[in-house]
């Protein structure tokens, strides 16, 4: 059981008059209110949050569905995702100057291994292709690295250098993806950057 205390007497310590005191008393009952008032809230959403097996049997038929769905899948998502590949980093960890790790490709390796009872097996599927990184062939002299940011960059080749469309959003991860463009493609200069929109995903590796 919480108990909430007050000590009237430590509030009105210091106060000569009889309305000063009474004031202070009000405060203090105002103040019990309020915390009474708070523990009853907590405690009633507590309760209404239903228990783990409670979770499970109202979830489990869309799971279900979901399991249904998934292992039917013909895969085409998958074959579209990699079209295209042409190679990742060796190094999965893109590092800052300090040589400080800030993202790791390997993170969602879990992803490759089946989706758990608990997870949804849909988006389980859905993660599995967002996380597949590396540089790709779109169309004849247009690439892309995925996977290296929440966002894409893409390289088109204009002959004597890259337009660098969306150059992500650290430098780091530019960078890496600069260098893994130019280990496979050649060495060329960037000679324009266009930036599809103001987001910080589309332009804060160019700084």
């Amino acid at each position: 059981m919480h108990r909430v205390t007050f000590n009237v007497g430590h509030i009105c310590a210091g106060h000569s008059s009889v309305g000063q005191i009474a004031q202070a008393g009000r405060n203090a009952a105002r103040l019990a209110l309020i915390a009474l008032f708070a523990f009853v809230t907590v405690n009633a959403a507590a309760a209404a949050i239903p228990a783990a097996h409670e979770t499970i049997e109202h979830t489990d038929p869309g799971m279900a569905d979901a399991r249904r769905r998934v292992a039917g899948d013909d895969r085409q998502d998958f074959a579209d995702a990699q079209r295209g590949f042409i190679a990742s980093r060796v190094d999965s960890v893109i590092r800052n100057a300090a040589g400080e790790p800030l993202t790791d490709l390997a993170a969602y390796d879990f992803l490759k291994a089946p989706a758990p009872p608990t997870a949804n097996p849909s988006l389980w599927r859905q993660a599995q292709i967002l996380t597949m990184h590396g540089l790709f062939e779109v169309d004849q002299g247009i690439y892309q690295v995925r996977g290296f940011d929440v966002s894409t960059v893409t390289f088109i080749d204009a002959g004597t250098g890259w337009i660098v469309v969306d150059p992500l959003t650290s430098v780091e991860a530019a960078r890496a993806a600069f260098e893994l463009v130019t280990q496979h493609l050649g060495s060329k200069p960037v000679l324009t950057v266009i930036y599809s929109h103001s987001h910080a995903d589309h332009y804060g590796g160019v700084l």
